[in-house]
């Protein structure tokens, strides 16, 4: 059965630099066995940030549940996706979108649940990296003034109330409870987004190790 790497994220923990790695490095992965899926990024993006993620993959779930009450099925990305993998018929896949856990209608066990569904025919284990939470906190809040039309002026000037808004996000717990409930707590690959606990210290060495995928040397 083919194995499929689902990566969550969490925010601020290098998703978008280790989409771009993996991408970059498509067709050397898929001579090891991994593939990582054209199906679900935007090649049309000038955006490195867009570019490289399964943000699509994610989008259509968050579609097909807010429209599910009025029969429309915003779900075809997903047999795209699947029809890549026959074709291709990798050991493994790399599955990667930020917006799993960054976007706030993610949180919500029904999207979850639909995931799961929509990966039913394969062994697919979650992997997220976390970060300690103040430095979470401290770096998204950095991010978000940075972008004036992302948030409202209020938490644009006020970090106490940025918090209010976005500690959810830092509860931990609760958000690996949601994807346990789905996937089973067997299937949840827990990594500290932190340099010392990486091996060599690399989040693109740690995140191979962690998929099983041996790299040996610079051979990406």
């Amino acid at each position: 059965m083919t194995t499929v790497y689902l990566h969550i994220g969490m925010p601020k923990t290098g998703t978008s630099f280790l989409e771009n790695f993996l991408f970059d490095n498509r067709e050397k992965l898929l001579e090891k066995g991994y593939l990582y899926p054209i199906t679900g990024t935007n090649l049309s993006s000038q955006s490195l940030i867009t570019r490289s993620a399964h943000r699509q993959l994610v989008i259509s779930l968050l579609k097909q549940h807010h429209h599910r009450s009025n029969g429309v099925d915003n779900l075809g990305i997903w047999e795209e996706l699947k029809s890549e993998i026959k074709t291709t018929q990798p050991k493994s896949v790399i599955i990667s979108s930020e917006a799993c856990t960054g976007h706030q209608g993610s949180y919500n066990p029904e999207v979850i649940a639909l995931t799961k569904k929509m990966l039913e025919e394969y062994e697919t284990k979650i992997v997220v990296y976390l970060r300690r939470q103040d430095k979470f906190l401290s770096s998204y809040y950095c991010q978000r003034i940075k972008s004036p039309g992302s948030i409202d002026a209020a938490v644009k000037t006020d970090i106490k109330e940025f918090i209010l808004e976005w500690k959810y996000q830092a509860d931990y717990y609760s958000v690996l409870e949601l994807w346990k409930d789905s996937f089973g707590v067997k299937n949840i690959i827990v990594r500290p987004f932190e340099k010392e606990q990486m091996k060599n210290g690399s989040l693109v060495d740690d995140f191979l190790e962690t998929v099983n995928l041996n790299n040996n040397g610079n051979e990406f």
